[in-house]
């Protein structure tokens, strides 16, 4: 077991992950005796409240989704996902980044009515602008987010360069 503050621990193909707090980063480590490296990176920018974790098992290897509470609301103020490039270092993108204003009903901001959204891309990760919200479905997604879409090449890149959705299908996260 890694040393630090747990902050997630989820269930892997064989044995679980946990994400513990390493000074002043996060380390995702597998708990399984014939484990991978550790993944080692700075945690995301919650600037209001502490960030929650959980995390996945997906296709592409474990991922880990951050979330910063919202003083008004159970949803979010903000959603990062942390994802494994060059096998060692553990990245996160912020998903609601450049979105747009949150939509509010009922006097509860429920966060933009888009989001880029994870999707496998053969052995990479796309991040694709798509609708979180039924109004995101009639409205089309801010520029500034379509600016964001791209392909994340894991083994390689720890930033998304421009690419296609073609042929990519969307991973099961528990997004809010």
């Amino acid at each position: 077991m890694p040393e630090g503050e747990r902050l997630a621990q989820f269930a892997g193909a064989s044995c679980p992950w946990v994400l513990v707090r390493a000074g002043e980063g996060v380390k995702l480590a597998s708990l399984d005796i014939a484990a991978p490296p550790d993944a080692s990176g700075e945690p995301p920018a919650c600037l209001h409240a502490s960030c929650r974790y959980e995390g996945a098992d997906t296709p592409l290897g474990p991922m880990v989704i951050a979330t910063e509470p919202a003083a008004e609301s159970e949803v979010p103020r903000t959603v990062f996902l942390g994802v494994v490039v060059r096998q060692t270092e553990l990245v996160f993108v912020d998903l609601w980044a450049a979105a747009g204003p949150a939509v509010v009903e009922d006097s509860t901001a429920l966060g933009p009515a888009h989001a880029l959204a994870p999707m496998k891309c053969g052995d990479d990760l796309g991040l694709f602008a798509r609708a979180r919200l039924p109004i995101g479905e009639t409205t089309e997604p801010p520029s500034e987010l379509r600016a964001r879409e791209g392909i994340l090449e894991l083994r390689t890149s720890d930033t998304p360069k421009p690419g296609k959705h073609d042929g990519c299908t969307p991973l099961d996260l528990p997004l809010p």
